[in-house]
């Protein structure tokens, strides 16, 4: 086995600074996109971090929510419904999930693909910031 890194010709903090379309699967037009975001050398895209990210990991009883807050809720999909306004062709699809702590359902407006994702019976985590 060996345990070596392999040769090249320049130091590694000379290759950090390389044009980071050189990387394999960037190629010049993914660095194009990239440029916009300030990104040029490898050593960029090394730094370059999440302006924001959400915190999945608060999950709560079902009767402990608040509203607004990114809460995770845990539970078993007991009903799914939909409803398709011929007027205006607007749908939308309500899932009722039972879990610690009580019921919870979740909705989905304009977005009728979503009642073929769920079956009764069917465990489920969902996430979201609930309207009490």
């Amino acid at each position: 086995m060996n345990i070596n890194p392999p040769s090249s010709d320049k130091p590694a903090t000379d290759r950090l600074l390389a044009p980071v379309q050189f990387l394999k699967g960037v190629g010049p037009e993914r660095a194009a996109l990239l440029e916009r975001i300030g990104v040029r050398t490898i050593s960029d895209l090394l730094f370059l971090f999440p302006r924001d990210y959400q915190d999945l990991t608060d999950f709560r009883p079902m009767n402990q929510l608040e509203e607004d807050k990114w809460i995770s809720v845990c539970g078993r999909v007991e009903e799914v419904d939909f409803r398709i306004w011929p007027d205006t062709g607007r749908s939308m699809v309500g899932v009722l999930v039972m879990g610690q702590g009580g019921y919870v359902r979740a909705v989905w407006f304009n977005q009728l693909f979503m009642r073929e994702k769920f079956r009764r019976g069917q465990r489920v985590v969902l996430t979201g910031r609930p309207k009490l």
